[in-house]
């Protein structure tokens, strides 16, 4: 994926899911996956994940979460409606509400 691109994932929406991602670490600044967004990627709720800054962002809210050297990031996403729980490499789980609009169910990926 290029720099700064969103990535939709044409075959997987909804809002009853489980979504598994892993993502091999590179240069980049922050990198995530979006849930809830709408066909163009927008509006959606951010699941970020910060390598230098040492947090895990779902949404407004920030986690600590550091990954080791050379560790690639898994992270399990669970969409059940208006709740979003995740896991990231077996280590770190975060849970955030959020109200959305039911059109609006398509899953992106981004980098930086």
């Amino acid at each position: 994926m290029q720099n700064g691109t969103v990535y939709r994932l044409k075959e997987i929406s909804g809002d009853a899911l489980e979504i598994q991602v892993v993502l091999e670490m590179g240069a980049s600044r922050f990198f995530g996956i979006q849930v809830y967004c709408d066909r163009q990627g927008r509006q959606g709720f951010p699941i970020t994940v910060e390598p230098a800054n040492k947090i895990l962002m779902l949404g407004e809210t920030q986690v600590p979460f550091e990954l080791k050297p050379d560790e690639d990031l898994e992270m399990r996403v669970f969409l059940d409606k208006s709740i979003i729980e995740v896991f990231v490499n077996d280590r770190q789980a975060a849970l955030a509400p959020h109200k959305y609009a039911p059109e609006n169910l398509e899953i992106c990926l981004f980098s930086q």
